[in-house]
């Protein structure tokens, strides 16, 4: 007895081949990178931030809803994705004085070396990847979409975590600027 698979042999003229390779490399580009199983559509309420574009932002960084629109992307399989783990050193802003930014762009630079992705490489830090509640004077609240999107994040981000290519701990053990105010005694 003799088993024979069916197999399928399809002829196509040399342009055919050509736009079928091309659907298939665009739709290696689209695969989602695994990040996008941290909760439903969770690139609608966190965005990840192309890491060529840190150098230039001011110091301190400014909040999401302050950031070009071509500073984010939804990345795909071919990206590595990065997550900041850090405390927030002040209520409103958790690197007001820009220290931590330094270590933060230092540590992406090792991070990209080592996981050396085909595509970009992103970060997840929270006061670039969530809407946020205004530091600066003239800032405007969150809005109620904001809001929305802003709990739906804080529920996708132990997920988001697990699922990055790589997580930055930051230890923050104290900055050599004092800021204004701080350390002050305030009576109620």
């Amino acid at each position: 007895m003799v088993i024979a698979k069916r197999q399928t042999v399809t002829v196509c003229s040399d342009h055919e081949a050509a736009v079928r390779g091309r659907r298939i490399s665009a739709m290696r580009t689209f695969l989602p990178h695994p990040s996008s199983a941290a909760g439903n559509d969770v690139f609608a309420c966190i965005d990840c931030i192309r890491t060529r574009h840190i150098s230039k932002l001011a110091a301190p960084w400014p909040r999401q809803q302050e950031l070009p629109r071509d500073t984010t992307q939804v990345p795909s399989a071919e990206d590595a994705v990065l997550a900041v783990s850090h405390a927030w050193r002040c209520q409103g802003h958790p690197d007001p004085a820009g220290e931590e930014a330094k270590v933060i762009t230092e540590l992406i630079e090792q991070a990209t070396k080592k996981l050396q992705p085909k595509g970009e490489t992103l970060m997840f830090y929270d006061q670039l990847s969530l809407s946020q509640r205004p530091f600066q004077a003239g800032q405007s609240e969150r809005s109620e979409e904001e809001e929305r999107k802003f709990g739906a994040a804080l529920a996708a981000m132990p997920f988001f975590y697990l699922l990055a290519d790589a997580v930055l701990h930051i230890s923050n053990q104290g900055p050599s600027v004092r800021l204004p105010g701080e350390g002050d005694l305030v009576q109620a």
